[in-house]
């Protein structure tokens, strides 16, 4: 397999500086670290900030490191908020990114930081270890990703999951204790190809995020989310929208389909979602067509058409 990058994040009640983390990249990489700033960005009243970078390049694996750094004004120069940290690893082969990202989180964990990779970067890892042949630890990488979710959902009000690869969604999705009050959920690259069962569970969903290259709008055919004001559908693989897809959601009023592939609205979208304002078609084969978008903005007075 040719070289990839995985990307991991950590955690920590209080960071460790920058040069230390700079002294374990070089350690585990074999070489030396160097050291990147980025501009500040920000103002007098708000303060500043800019992300610093570490990188150490050894013969076997590549690291990099980042850590967001914060001032009241750009002419300090205090310590990196190291308490989020975020790691890369690249290297020719699973098993080089695997031994990196098992030494690298030992030596953090050392430094008093939790390994939060699992619960957000785990796609590509879990991936590209599947398609290496190792089955087994795929699955095992699964059930640690579905562990993981889990422990984290307990105690909060929004669902918001990405790049990750539980083997067992309904599960997580199970264990959220407050799922009669959650308005809000949003699932990112889960590899989903129709909406969980379980989504039934959170009634009062204003807001829902489905950002599935897979999931297309008639994927929400006969389900009901009648208090649904907001629905993204952001680089979904939806292609048409008809009113029946919608039909369940007639409050309705914010629609975003950037980056689909998009060529259709059905002109009876607004019988089904009578408050519907505002369609984002960003980036969309509609978007693009004039005379097309021309007829539905003449069609559609009211609702505001961005692109």
């Amino acid at each position: 397999m040719a070289s990839s990058t995985w990307y991991l994040g950590f955690r920590a009640a209080k960071g460790a500086p920058l040069e230390v983390i700079g002294d374990v990249l070089a350690d585990e990489a074999d070489g030396p670290w160097t050291a990147r700033d980025e501009g500040w960005c920000g103002n007098p009243r708000d303060g500043y900030a800019r992300r610093r970078h570490l990188l150490a390049s050894g013969a076997q694996c590549v690291l990099r490191a980042s850590a967001l750094q914060w001032a009241y004004g750009p002419e300090e120069d205090g310590p990196a908020a190291t308490e989020l940290l975020d790691v890369e690893v690249e290297a020719g082969s699973v098993g080089a990114r695997l031994d990196g990202w098992r030494r690298i989180a030992a030596r953090l964990a050392a430094l008093g930081y939790a390994d939060r990779t699992l619960a957000g970067w785990s796609s590509r890892i879990v991936d590209e270890v599947a398609a290496s042949g190792d089955t087994a630890l795929a699955d095992a990488l699964r059930r640690e990703v579905t562990d993981t979710l889990i422990a984290e959902c307990e105690d909060t009000w929004h669902v918001a999951i990405s790049d990750a690869r539980p083997h067992d969604l309904a599960a997580v999705l199970r264990a959220y204790t407050h799922a009669a009050e959650i308005t809000s959920v949003s699932f990112s690259n889960l590899g989903l190809t129709a909406l969980p069962p379980e989504l039934a569970r959170f009634p009062k969903v204003r807001s829902l995020s489905l950002y599935e290259p897979a999931i297309q709008a008639r994927a929400l055919r006969g389900w009901s989310f009648p208090e649904l004001t907001e629905l993204g559908l952001y680089a979904s693989g939806t292609t048409e929208v008809s009113a029946d897809d919608l039909r369940g959601a007639p409050a309705l009023t914010t629609l975003t389909l950037g980056s689909t592939p998009l060529r259709a609205l059905d002109p009876d979208l607004r019988a089904a979602c009578p408050a519907l304002a505002r369609v984002d078609l960003h980036g969309t084969p509609l978007a693009k067509d004039e005379a097309a978008f021309r007829a539905l903005a003449a069609r559609w007075p009211d609702v505001r058409l961005d692109r």
